[in-house]
């Protein structure tokens, strides 16, 4: 399905519901944790590229503490990518958060540097409806 399909879909999906469950979209929250977290692991951004090195000093600093340098995971403790939790914002709205200001000032930091904290790629798209889909169903039939 195409970028502006599954973008029509949401918003479709959108208007009929009004009032998801949520724990229906505490898991579609999960799942765009989950994501982001193994899609940035791999030193991908938001657009299935590799990241951009890592600054030299930077790298020289990683390499000392034997942590990856290449491609860029952004982990040095796991802190930041950890901290991320599904948050509900709306009746049928659900957004991902840092907790912490530190993750917060991490996560800005390397935003900055590499868009790692979005879901628009198509697969990663469909995954989510899926999910979104699983839940309202699972909801419809108890």
């Amino acid at each position: 399905m195409a970028k502006s399909e599954l973008t029509a879909a949401f918003d479709k999906i959108n208007a009929v519901v009004t009032d998801v469950p949520k724990e229906v979209l505490t898991e579609v929250g999960q799942r765009v944790i989950t994501i982001v977290t193994l899609r940035t692991r791999k030193g991908l951004d938001a657009d299935g590229d590799v990241f951009r090195p890592y600054v030299p000093k930077y790298a020289k600093w990683r390499a000392k503490r034997k942590l990856r340098t290449s491609p860029p995971d952004l982990t040095v403790t796991g802190h930041m990518l950890g901290s991320m939790t599904p948050a509900i914002t709306g009746q049928s709205e659900v957004t991902v958060e840092f907790n912490g200001a530190k993750e917060i000032a991490k996560a800005l930091g390397n935003m900055s540097k590499r868009d790692f904290f979005d879901v628009r790629q198509d697969a990663e798209l469909e995954a989510i409806m899926e999910d979104l889909a699983d839940g309202l169903i699972a909801e419809i039939v108890k």
